[in-house]
């Protein structure tokens, strides 16, 4: 063995590795950006602050930009744990700003994410459609409830059809089960939100 080329080898490897771990300590300080800023997003947009949401969506989109130039070329990073639950949250945030201002739907390639990551953002953004929901029914907004319950139950019928391992995309099944109730409670509510809007009426007229 050639101790002088074994010793070359090592230490092109050792500043491979550092050089790694650098660029891993970036990314966590990214995804973590990344995620806090989609959870902004979309409490900008419970509260109905559309154009504040809307400027974050673009802080994110420039985050995402950045983080994948910074991983191009390591895929032990790109497709590591932390950086794919930031994406889901990023993907979940525009996703549930589309739906909730009836914009255009992005696609994977529009938000620069892989498919799983996509699905899963998708499967997520079926709870922040059912606080909207809710909030409307309160406030008696039948029209965009009822607009919204069908995107809900589209997503839910679509992404229950999909039988893929966990491997590819974890925590999918998970994920399904919670927008099927999701999807069961909402239903539920509306039933209970027009029958006591019915009794209410009932009573008004005996009152009369």
């Amino acid at each position: 063995m050639e101790l002088d080329k074994l010793n070359e080898i090592v230490s092109n490897i050792e500043k491979e590795l550092y050089l790694l771990d650098d660029v891993r300590e970036r990314t966590i300080r990214v995804s973590r950006d990344i995620l806090r800023i989609s959870r902004i997003v979309i409490a900008c947009i419970h509260q109905d602050k559309i154009d504040e949401a809307r400027e974050k969506l673009r802080q994110l989109s420039k985050l995402v930009d950045d983080l994948m130039e910074m991983l191009k070329d390591y895929d032990e990073l790109k497709f590591s744990g932390f950086v794919r639950n930031s994406l889901v949250e990023y993907v979940e945030a525009h996703l549930f700003y589309a739906v909730v201002t009836k914009s255009d739907i992005p696609s994977p390639e529009d938000l620069k994410v892989s498919p799983s990551t996509y699905i899963l953002g998708l499967a997520d953004s079926g709870g922040e459609i059912r606080r909207r929901i809710i909030a409307l029914l309160n406030q008696g907004n039948i029209d965009e409830v009822k607009r919204m319950y069908d995107i809900l139950k589209q997503i839910y019928h679509r992404i229950s059809t999909i039988v893929i391992p966990d491997a590819i995309a974890p925590g999918l099944r998970s994920k399904c089960d919670m927008l099927r109730n999701s999807v069961e409670r909402v239903g539920s509510e509306i039933i209970y939100f027009h029958l006591t809007r019915s009794i209410r009426g009932i009573n008004d007229e005996n009152s009369k």
